[in-house]
């Protein structure tokens, strides 16, 4: 599982990930990313996730209070 904590802000380079993840998940079906968060670029980190053909394999959780991060 490779993550992401934060805000979805174009400076945090989400996309970056999801698009180094593309060609791992291609070689690899034991694999997933999970971004914890919310903000603007979502929908577009969204439709990326789609676009890549990875959506499947990307989880959006959302918002989680920091005291329950590690749970």
């Amino acid at each position: 599982v490779f993550g992401d904590l934060g805000f979805f802000h174009a400076y945090e380079g989400v996309d970056l990930l999801l698009r180094a993840f593309a060609p791992l998940a291609a070689e690899r079906e034991d694999v997933r990313v999970l971004l914890v968060g919310e903000g603007e670029q979502e929908a577009a980190l969204r439709a990326l996730a789609t676009a890549l053909g990875i959506g499947a394999r990307v989880v959006f959780a959302g918002p989680v209070p920091h005291g329950e991060v590690e749970r």
